[in-house]
């Protein structure tokens, strides 16, 4: 092989190492977006509900689905399960646990 087909492989591989590493980083984040937006959801009808003085500090989502404040099942947006009843959120710390 001569230079110039070794410079071209060479550049071909380093472009293909930078594209994909993007790509990843890229779908990664867009990822965490969507459940950032799920999580943002949840904590505005259950702060909706507090201030309302139907729920206290820490709020089901079960509670959310019986106060007709969620009308429809919320689910992860990755791999498309519903989350369980049992899933909360603590006003107080702003801690949010969504279970599959």
């Amino acid at each position: 092989m001569n230079n110039k087909k070794v410079i071209i492989i060479t550049m071909a591989i380093i472009s293909g190492m930078l594209i994909l590493s993007t790509v990843c980083k890229v779908h990664d984040q867009h990822n965490n977006n969507l459940l950032l937006v799920v999580e943002k959801e949840f904590y505005y009808y259950a702060k909706e509900c507090f201030l309302e003085d139907e729920c206290e500090n820490v709020v089901s989502l079960k509670e959310l689905y019986d106060k007709n404040y969620i009308d429809e099942k919320m689910f992860n947006p990755i791999n498309k399960k519903y989350y369980s009843d049992k899933s909360y959120i603590d006003l107080n710390t702003g801690e949010v646990n969504l279970i599959s």
